[in-house]
């Protein structure tokens, strides 16, 4: 890479702009200034694109399970003062042949004690067969829309959110979820589903209608729901077809911590976790 900049006492400017190539993509840098550097004044104005960058690529890079798609997107003006770092407008991105918002995004303390984390972030028509398929939690062919709004992260761990994702009602291609997925997600719902000990164990793969998962976090306590109610809890997963299956959450209040081991296992793992 190749630019021009400025820099003096404690201050730093790009005078152009700068495209710096990151595996088979890039980064192109349209703004780049700080000042008071190496103080705890420091101030930061930053602006970039990403071109696409393989996901794949990425991961292995990082030592990640292997992702699929690629990266590309928009990240408007950055702007950091007082410790206080915050976006002026929405980070668009491209992932998992999906696009994900991110708006109202704020720091706090970013280089300090107890940083804090703030967002709003909208997801639509993700690829849910890229997005699972580099873990072992299970294949699900489908798409994606949701949303996590009212995130707070505080010291980098979730405080608040209230998360609703779930496949959209008039996407088109096949719902297909295997049978590992289904047992997993059962278990984060609190079931005990485990359809390799019955004879539905010989189907590899079942079809399904609406599939989706609520969780509203608050004081250390997930409320859970899910894509409609059933008659003692609500619908994880609606199945189409025959044989069907329906997966059914009967866990309201779920301690937080508890989920997150919950889904630990249910991706690390070659099965689910029952508590």
């Amino acid at each position: 890479a190749e630019t021009r900049f400025f820099t003096g006492g404690r201050q730093f400017q790009l005078l152009e702009s700068v495209f710096a190539p990151v595996l088979d993509g890039g980064v192109d840098i349209h703004e780049l200034a700080l000042t008071d550097i190496g103080l705890e004044t420091l101030s930061l104005d930053f602006a970039a694109s990403i071109r696409p960058i393989s996901l794949e690529l990425i991961s292995r890079a990082l030592d990640w399970p292997v992702l699929l798609g690629t990266l590309s997107g928009e990240i408007p003006r950055v702007q950091l003062r007082d410790g206080v770092a915050e976006v002026g407008g929405a980070v668009s991105l491209r992932l998992f042949d999906g696009d994900v918002v991110i708006d109202q995004l704020r720091l706090e303390r970013v280089l300090g004690v107890l940083p804090t984390l703030a967002a709003d972030i909208e997801i639509a028509n993700v690829d849910l067969e890229q997005m699972t398929g580099a873990f072992s939690f299970g294949r699900i062919q489908g798409r994606l829309d949701g949303s996590v709004r009212g995130l707070r992260l505080l010291d980098w761990e979730p405080v608040a959110f209230d998360a609703w994702l779930a496949t959209p009602e008039k996407s088109r291609g096949p719902r297909k979820i295997s049978q590992k997925a289904l047992d997993n997600l059962s278990s984060i719902g609190g079931g005990a589903a485990a359809l390799g000990q019955t004879f539905l164990g010989v189907f590899e793969q079942f079809s399904y209608r609406r599939l989706g998962i609520r969780c509203r976090l608050i004081d250390n306590v997930c409320s859970m729901g899910g894509v409609a109610p059933a008659t003692r809890g609500y619908y994880l997963v609606q199945g189409s077809g025959i044989p069907r299956i329906d997966v059914i959450g009967y866990s309201g209040q779920v301690d937080w911590p508890q989920l997150v081991r919950r889904l630990n296992a249910a991706t690390r793992s070659e099965g689910p976790e029952f508590d």
